[in-house]
């Protein structure tokens, strides 16, 4: 790292000191082509972080007893039924479990 700034202060010096000569111009375009041939040989680190991925499941309840509407508007309404029907049980179920925890039974 100490070497490329040095020799980026070299071509600088170079540069503004107006060497106009074949052997001026060489050293300032092999001087630039080393710094980056440099940097572009070492070799570099990649981190590959794993991104959490958050997934939004959705509860599919299957209840035989809606299968025998055939017309949609009915199995909807079965299904939001059934929907409701096992929403208030697990509810039902969160509640008995917090007042288990909470020290009430």
């Amino acid at each position: 790292m100490k070497i490329i700034k040095v020799l980026v202060i070299a071509v600088t010096v170079l540069a503004l000191g107006g060497c106009a000569s074949r052997a001026g111009t060489a050293i300032v375009a092999g001087t630039a082509g080393m710094i980056i041939g440099n940097s572009m040989a070492q070799s570099r680190t990649v981190v590959v972080q794993q991104v959490p991925v958050v997934t939004h499941e959705r509860v599919i309840i299957i209840n035989d007893a809606c299968n025998r509407y055939y017309s949609y508007n009915e199995r909807a309404a079965c299904e939001r039924g059934a929907r409701q029907r096992f929403n208030e049980e697990q509810r039902r179920r969160d509640n008995e479990a917090f007042r288990s925890g909470y020290g009430h039974r």
